[in-house]
């Protein structure tokens, strides 16, 4: 069973999709200094798109006029399985530990107890256990 801290940390962030305050609509600034550690940025060859990958969580950007906009973002759950320095970066960096594995059930037990169950589907991208969650 995942902890009561991390329940409510990812109920939070699949009924708002916001992090640290930082969500759809924030500039890549508002972003950095929302999360902090190491990142990777990587832009697409026409400029257009930017997807910035803290190890956990990878956030995706458009181009807007002179700025980078958030669009999305993807929680990686499964690169904390076999990873202790990056599990002690997200929570240096977020201020949540998050457990290195999770059952789904665990999860959808705790999505279910904050009714964001029904943002939760089952998406096919070529790997088993693949779970999406999207704000409605």
């Amino acid at each position: 069973m995942i902890g009561t801290a991390t329940a409510t940390f990812l109920v939070r962030l699949v009924t708002t999709g916001r992090l640290c305050g930082a969500g759809p609509g924030s500039a890549l600034a508002e972003v950095g200094a929302a999360v902090r550690g190491p990142f990777v940025d990587d832009v697409d060859a026409a400029g257009q798109c930017l997807r910035r990958d803290h190890g956990v969580v990878e956030f995706s950007f458009n181009a807007e006029g002179a700025q980078w906009v958030m669009s999305g973002m993807t929680l990686q759950l499964h690169r904390l399985a076999g990873n202790p320095g990056l599990a002690r970066r997200w929570r240096d960096a977020v201020g949540v530990a998050l457990p290195p594995t999770a059952a789904w059930q665990d999860l959808r037990a705790s999505l279910t107890a904050g009714h964001a169950a029904e943002c939760v589907a089952v998406v096919d991208q070529g790997r088993a256990n693949t779970r999406r969650a999207r704000r409605r």
